[in-house]
């Protein structure tokens, strides 16, 4: 058995409309029994994104992902077995058709809002990795939706200026050919 020198966390996410919904499962009773992101050791010389990538294939099946963020967050917990652990939290967004499956490590899997997740996980250092990544989608989401309204805005300026191209708004004074009773 390799030793194990660090653990990584793996957040699976799905944006549903502009908000993210996370794949929770719940650990075996054998195992605590509590919900939680997938989490797995490194072993020792593992690349901690080579590390995350098997967990999440080992224990879920996925392996096909639309983005996997690196360095989502990072902290220390003490453990009875291996001592201090270093554990590296990462994330995948999936698309909606994605299926997990479960491994004998979970009794159950399920999608929730962010709220919710929240509310299941056990332990805070689990609660604080959903919050950083919460703030790092709302971050893009809020960039993603400022791009769009200025880039609107300047498709809006550009119709507009490109269907009066050619068009003068100066129009020209009209003559009178009529010579004015005055001055016969």
């Amino acid at each position: 058995m390799n030793k194990r020198v660090a653990q990584v966390q793996i957040i699976v996410y799905k944006m549903v409309r502009n908000e993210p919904l996370f794949l929770l499962f719940k650990r075996v009773p054998e195992r605590g029994g509590f919900w939680q992101a997938i989490t797995g050791g490194v072993n020792e010389g593992e690349d901690l994104s080579v590390a995350a990538k098997r967990e999440l294939f080992e224990e879920t099946k996925i392996k096909d992902y639309i983005k996997f963020l690196r360095k989502v967050y990072y902290f220390e917990f003490d453990t009875e077995e291996y001592g201090r652990i270093k554990e590296y939290v990462f994330a995948v967004e999936v698309d909606d058709n994605t299926e997990a499956v479960i491994s004998n490590e979970h009794s159950e899997q399920k999608w929730c809002s962010y709220k919710e997740a929240l509310s299941l996980l056990k332990y805070e250092s689990n609660k604080d990795s959903f919050k950083k990544l919460y703030s790092i989608l709302n971050k893009k989401n809020f960039l993603k939706r400022v791009f769009l309204s200025v880039y609107k805005a300047i498709i809006a300026v550009l119709m507009g200026f490109s269907s009066s191209f050619g068009k003068s708004s100066i129009k020209p004074e009209k003559k009178d050919n009529k010579i004015s009773e005055a001055k016969k």
